[in-house]
């Protein structure tokens, strides 16, 4: 098995092609998660993708009926509020959540 190393320019090269690798299916969410979109104030849930009650435990009626605190908890809504005052501009944080 060769070792093949690449210089940073070629690495710069490759991600920069990546980047502009268009989106396969847009619209979609990866398997591996969810998505829970709140207004800036973080007071209203948007929009959520069809498998939120996969990964919460709460339909997609009920979740967007919801308020942020209920649906996500105190915690992670309060973790989304000093990340959007980190931010530079873009609105999207992803969250990871590992199961304990």
């Amino acid at each position: 098995m060769s070792n093949t190393h690449y210089s940073d320019a070629e690495i710069a090269a490759a991600l920069e092609a990546c980047a502009r690798e268009p989106v396969h299916i847009p619209g979609a969410i990866q398997p591996m998660g969810c998505l829970v979109s709140l207004d800036a104030n973080l007071g209203r849930i948007r929009q959520v993708s069809a498998n939120i009650e996969d990964f919460l435990g709460i339909s997609v009626a009920d979740a967007l009926a919801g308020e942020p605190r209920k649906v996500l908890g105190d915690e992670l809504v309060d973790l989304l509020d000093t990340e959007l005052v980190k931010q530079d501009g873009s609105r999207a944080i992803a969250v990871e959540r590992t199961d304990e």
